[in-house]
């Protein structure tokens, strides 16, 4: 039975059910020319501690993306990439702190794409040797990162603010967590979390809904399997971060600067997240936009090299926001931030720079839906986080600037902050 839900002003429709195997299924029609499917597990790189029938697993950092990189190898032999070639299917996979995703575009053949992606998701193929193999060459993946200036101010913040999760490892591992992977606990993470009921299937295009069940059906069979469900273990935050600054030194031409501010409060009440993320689109973009008077005067007197960008998350196991840039004094980055978070608690925020930046984010959920493939990723990301995506536009336009002044209020405080520098090697914190 499917459930068609149509939003009456943005014209869009979503087509979910659940398929007997317990997979749910979520099509959002467009008449384009390319079709995407993203089949998402809900299992991540955070994910490393769990029990499962009566054993109590603590993982290798790493094994989550590990297990992504095998699902493409198969029992008969033939890489899937090599199956996908054949239909003219463009597939590819990623992990993250807390989801795993599989997906393809393709212009034809979609159901057969389908079914190649289903069963390579659904049939593990781990060995001795394909392990080892794999092992060195995620090793060299890893290396690349490291030397990678942004992902080492990245992930050395994370590990000032975060102490009890594995938030401030690559997501990768590291070259000795990878080393301890074996097929035996591949096979265990497999088992415990590549479930149906464990995952969802998310689809946009010009798809046709009755055609999908019987590739379903072939693949997953039509009973769900009663599998016992791993119970994670999360031992809790502190509100504070472990250090309020951080200076590191790289091969960088010009000092780098990351902003963070560590957020724990966090409801257990989807509809509860659901209004903060919205809120925190629009004080953050009100804040530190690209149209926002802070980071015009930052770039303007020559504090910044260009645009700052900043980025937020909230979920169910974390919650934050950064900013990043470039700067030839991350000293005075610091103190113009503080000045200005000062400034804004005594006299409030603009109103008109308020609606403004909800419009603005507005207007950025809107252009989603241009695209198949902006489409299917968000479908994963609202219905893992149970939500519905559709909703998201409503919910941006009910945020008031009550709700703004209160998150800003509670998230902006000393205690919660981490300002980290990365000055090229020649350079020393004195000489700034």
């Amino acid at each position: 039975m499917y459930f068609e839900h149509t939003h009456p002003l943005l014209g869009e429709t979503c087509i979910s059910f659940r398929h007997s195997s317990g997979l749910t299924v979520h099509l959002i029609p467009k008449d384009f020319t390319l079709s995407y499917a993203l089949l998402g597990v809900r299992y991540g790189s955070l994910d490393n501690r769990f029990t499962l029938h009566g054993n109590e697993y603590r993982l290798p950092k790493g094994i989550a993306h590990f297990l992504e990189h095998k699902m493409f190898e198969n029992p008969d032999g033939e890489d899937t990439f090599l199956k996908f070639s054949r239909t003219g299917a463009d597939a590819n996979a990623y992990t993250t702190f807390c989801r795993t995703a599989y997906l393809f575009s393709c212009t034809d053949q979609f159901e057969k794409s389908l079914e190649i992606l289903l069963e390579s998701c659904f049939t593990p193929h781990f060995t001795a040797g394909n392990v080892e193999k794999e092992q060195g060459i995620i090793a060299e993946e890893i290396s690349m990162y490291e030397d990678d200036p942004y992902d080492t101010l990245y992930f050395s913040l994370m590990r000032t603010m975060y102490e009890n999760t594995d938030l401030g490892t690559s997501i990768c591992g590291t070259e000795e967590s990878i080393r301890q992977i074996t097929p035996e606990l591949l096979y265990a993470c497999h088992k415990g979390f590549y479930r149906p009921d464990n995952m969802a299937l998310c689809l946009c295009g010009n798809i046709d809904v009755d055609r999908i069940v019987p590739i379903l059906d072939k693949v997953l069979g039509s009973d769900e399997a009663l599998c016992e469900t791993p119970t994670l273990s999360v031992e809790p935050e502190s509100e504070n971060v472990q250090q309020t600054e951080l200076t590191l030194h790289g091969d960088v031409p010009i000092p780098l600067f990351s902003v963070g501010f560590k957020d724990t409060d966090i409801s257990p009440n989807p509809e509860v997240r659901f209004k903060k993320y919205a809120t925190m689109a629009i004080l953050f973009e009100a804040l530190f936009g690209g149209s926002s008077d802070f980071s015009y005067k930052l770039y303007k007197d020559g504090v910044i090299t260009c645009a700052l960008d900043y980025e937020f998350e909230h979920k169910l196991q974390y919650s934050y926001m950064m900013l990043h840039g470039e700067s030839p004094d991350p000293p005075e980055v610091k103190r113009r931030l503080n000045a200005y978070l000062s400034s804004l608690s005594q006299s409030g925020i603009d109103p008109e720079r308020l609606e403004g930046a909800r419009r603005i984010v507005y207007s950025q959920f809107l252009s989603v839906f241009d695209r198949t493939e902006s489409i299917a990723n968000e479908i994963l990301a609202y219905v893992f986080e149970d939500q519905d995506m559709l909703r998201y536009g409503d919910l941006v336009l009910s945020v008031t600037n009550d709700d703004c002044k209160a998150l800003f209020d509670r998230f902006f405080l000393p205690n919660h902050m981490t300002f980290a520098s990365l000055y090229p090697y020649h350079e020393s914190e004195e000489s700034k």
